[in-house]
C-alpha cells in the first residue's frame, strides 16, 4: 500500500514538474504596436455644421526600444481618414499626405496644427464641441486599436509649417 502511495505520488510529482517546465520554456508574446504605444492628449477641432474636413490631433509615446509606424488611421465619421503634414513651400503653407508616420524608439510623435495631423476629409456630419469620435489606428505590424477622442475648440494659433516632415526631420521629443 505504502509503495503504491509513494508511486503515485512521484507520478504526480513528475506530471506538475513536466506542466511547468512547458510554461517555463515557451516563449513570451510579441509586444505588438498597439501594446508599446501610449495615446496623449487627442482632441478632433470642432468646425461648422457645413464643413467637409477637419483634423485630429495627438501625441504617441512610443514605449518600446523598437521603431514604430503608423500607417492607417479609420473612422465612420469621414468618407476618408488620412495622415498628412504641413509643408511651407515659398511662404505658401500646403498639406501633403504620408504613407506613414514613424514614432521612434522611446520617444513622442507629435500630431498637432500646422504640423503632422489626421485629416478627416468627406465628414457625413457636423463635429460639435462635445462629441466623441472613435478612430482605429493601425500601425505597420498590422495591431490595431480604437481611440475615443474628443471634439473640442481650442485655438489654432497662427498657423505655420511648424514642422516640416520629412523622414530625416522627425517632430519628436525624447521623454
Amino acid at each position: 500500500m505504502l509503495r503504491s502511495f509513494t508511486l503515485l505520488l512521484c507520478a504526480i510529482i513528475a506530471l506538475l514538474q513536466g506542466c511547468s517546465s512547458s510554461k517555463v520554456n515557451q516563449p513570451l508574446p510579441a509586444q505588438t504596436t498597439a501594446s508599446v504605444i501610449q495615446i496623449e492628449d487627442p482632441w478632433a477641432r470642432a468646425v461648422p455644421p457645413n464643413a467637409s474636413n477637419s483634423a485630429v490631433f495627438l501625441d504617441l509615446r512610443n514605449e518600446s526600444e523598437q521603431l514604430r509606424k503608423l500607417v492607417e488611421v479609420h473612422s465612420e465619421v469621414a468618407e476618408r481618414v488620412e495622415l498628412h503634414t504641413t509643408k511651407d513651400e515659398d511662404g505658401m503653407l500646403r498639406k501633403e499626405r504620408l504613407q506613414e508616420v514613424p514614432i521612434p524608439a522611446l520617444e513622442t510623435q507629435s500630431f498637432h496644427p500646422g504640423g503632422i495631423h489626421i485629416m478627416l476629409i468627406g465628414l457625413r456630419g457636423p463635429l460639435e464641441v462635445g462629441r466623441v469620435i472613435e478612430l482605429e489606428l493601425v500601425y505597420a505590424d498590422q495591431s490595431k486599436e480604437t481611440i475615443s477622442v474628443p471634439v473640442d475648440e481650442r485655438p489654432l494659433l497662427p498657423i505655420t509649417a511648424q514642422n516640416n516632415y520629412s523622414p530625416d526631420s522627425l517632430t519628436t521629443r525624447t521623454q
